[in-house]
């Protein structure tokens, strides 16, 4: 009887070496595959439950949500991840210090959130819509990154990717339900379900730590050097966040809700065929930590990563534009004028790839505001884009501003990593 697929799949990986950035590499691609997956049905579904209009109410408050909560826990859990990749005796304590902040300060940004998004998208959005999306982008998924950075910590790399792909595969369980149990397709019933799913998405993840890592039981303290070099990688994961995100916003603010749900469906699809650099990322985290960014011990680790990034990131924009033509028939007819952007959208691929990938290397380099200000200037290159070319080009103009901003990103990201491999 010839083998399995699945039997198939677990000896290949059994042939790789183990603990090995291949073999991780690989558990986290199969997870990010299930991401993918998840992602691309989630933004399916409820873009077409939505309509372009719905759902890009949703994603531009849902935008500066993620944005908001690059501060939530502070950024300890990537002081965990760094220490604990460093001395693996630190856990429990780390990990009790991360949760606890994450907790207390996710339900004070979660509070200043609402005065804060009535503010910037308007008074049009209903006051639901934006306490549910405070909790669960805010407070909810932030926990669920606290629980991914400490298996990462751990080098358990397979389960910390599989948590944000069981947050994926939770999101689409809530669009259908909402599709099958709601007669009325509002924004406002959408978000229970959203919310709702992203509460079991933390609690399991939560008790996937406990069972699985056992954290010994420390009592809390932060320490002012956690403290501030939590806040240094926060202001980091804040502006990373912001780039992913605030575009959005910044469309349904100065262009319309229609538009910014055209655009958000192509920065969506583009974003989903980046996802595996991400993974490569994530397998190489705990290494490049350990090794300094990958300049000391393992000089051809970077040129690897480089390498893989560009080479996946070429073929994913050519799959992007020769997919285009399909959006209106996956989407609906409401969104056939996504097409053309979508295809001017595989610039962005290559670009983003390979900012995300950089930033990375820069922050694990202990070059966390370096990394910063690169990327705030990013940010205001975003905003002033969005001024000049929103109003006036719409949707084009939107794409426009996306890959030039990941353009400009990713140019000076590795310009300032090539001159410091230089100096090295």
């Amino acid at each position: 009887m010839p083998p399995l697929p699945a039997d198939r799949l677990r000896g290949w990986l059994a042939r790789l070496p183990r603990g090995g950035l291949a073999r991780d590499t690989a558990r986290v691609a199969f997870w990010q595959a299930m991401r993918i997956g998840g992602q691309a049905a989630w933004v399916v579904l409820l873009a077409r439950l939505l309509g372009p209009q719905g759902y890009g109410t949703f994603v531009g408050v849902a935008g500066l949500a993620t944005a908001v909560g690059g501060f939530t826990g502070l950024g300890l859990g990537l002081v965990m991840l760094q220490d604990v990749a460093r001395e693996p005796a630190l856990f429990g304590a780390r990990w009790r210090t991360a949760l606890t902040v994450c907790i207390g300060s996710g339900v004070v940004l979660a509070l200043l959130f609402v005065g804060l998004a009535r503010w910037v998208v308007g008074p049009g959005v209903p006051l639901e819509v934006l306490v549910a999306l405070a909790l669960s982008e805010l407070l909810l998924f932030p926990l669920v990154s606290v629980a991914a950075f400490a298996f990462s910590a751990r080098q358990r790399m397979g389960i910390a990717a599989a948590l944000p792909a069981v947050v994926a595969v939770g999101r689409v369980v809530a669009a259908l339900a909402f599709g099958w149990l709601t007669p009325q397709r509002t924004l406002q019933a959408y978000v229970a379900f959203h919310t709702g799913t992203m509460l079991l998405c933390a609690g399991l993840a939560w008790a996937w730590v406990r069972l699985a890592l056992k954290p010994s039981p420390e009592p809390f303290r932060l320490a002012k050097r956690e403290l501030g070099e939590g806040l240094g990688f926060s202001v980091v994961w804040m502006v990373g966040n912001a780039l992913f995100s605030l575009d959005k916003t910044l469309v349904l603010r100065l262009a319309g809700a229609e538009i910014a749900g055209l655009y958000a469906v192509t920065y969506r699809f583009a974003a989903v065929l980046a996802l595996p650099v991400d993974a490569l990322t994530m397998a190489a985290g705990p290494r490049l930590f350990r090794h300094g960014g990958g300049t000391q011990r393992q000089p051809g680790l970077i040129p690897r990563l480089v390498i893989s990034a560009l080479l996946y990131t070429l073929v994913a924009g050519l799959a992007l534009w020769a997919m285009a033509g399909v959006l209106p028939w996956l989407l609906g007819p409401g969104f056939r004028p996504a097409v053309a952007a979508a295809r001017w959208m595989a610039l962005f691929v290559p670009c983003y790839g390979l900012r995300l990938l950089g930033s990375n290397v820069l922050m694990a380099s202990d070059c966390k505001t370096l990394r910063a200000a690169i990327e705030g200037c990013g940010l205001v290159v975003l905003v002033l884009l969005a001024i000049c070319w929103l109003p006036a080009h719409g949707l084009t103009g939107a794409v426009a501003m996306i890959c030039v901003t990941e353009g400009l990103l990713a140019l000076a990201v590795w310009t300032v990593i090539w001159r410091r491999r230089i100096h090295a």
